[in-house]
């Protein structure tokens, strides 16, 4: 049988962890283009303004070959040129992507404490004292989910 110490290790490497990554990876995402839209403008606001930017910068860069390379594999043009964007901007800028990212780790860190201690005082509040583990994922995830997708 399982030991407490062995369940909760194994919900923290199969379950925790994968959902705080997914989280911070969405969330990352989010901010990166929050932080780009912040100094470029609207350029990465809309699907339209993007293509309209890409262009914009092909018709002054005016080279066949980058022509050439955004018609005959567009979709690797655009993640390449959107890359470019993100080093320029991060390589000049005042935060940096390992700042945003420790951020957003700090903040559901947080969260996590205040839901695991909220579950405790409510097991405590009940004199429960072995909680059902399959209850305790089940309240975790829920009030985890409840502060929906951006905490």
């Amino acid at each position: 049988m399982y030991s407490y110490s062995e369940k909760s290790q194994e919900f923290t490497t199969q379950c925790l962890q994968p959902a705080v990554r997914e989280y911070v990876t969405k969330s990352l995402g989010h901010d990166i283009v929050e932080k780009l839209s912040g100094d470029k403008g609207s350029r990465f606001r809309t699907r339209s303004s993007l293509q309209f930017s890409i262009l914009e910068h092909l018709l002054s860069e005016d080279r066949f070959e980058k022509f050439l390379r955004y018609i005959s594999s567009y979709e690797n043009f655009v993640k390449e040129w959107i890359l470019g964007q993100i080093v320029e901007h991060f390589a000049r800028g005042d935060s940096s992507i390992a700042d945003m990212e420790e951020t957003l780790m700090k903040l559901i860190t947080r969260r996590i404490k205040v839901v695991v201690e909220s579950m405790q005082r409510k097991a405590a509040g009940k004199g429960e004292e072995d909680v059902n583990i399959r209850t305790f994922i089940q309240d975790m995830c829920s009030n985890l989910s409840s502060t929906g997708s951006r905490m």
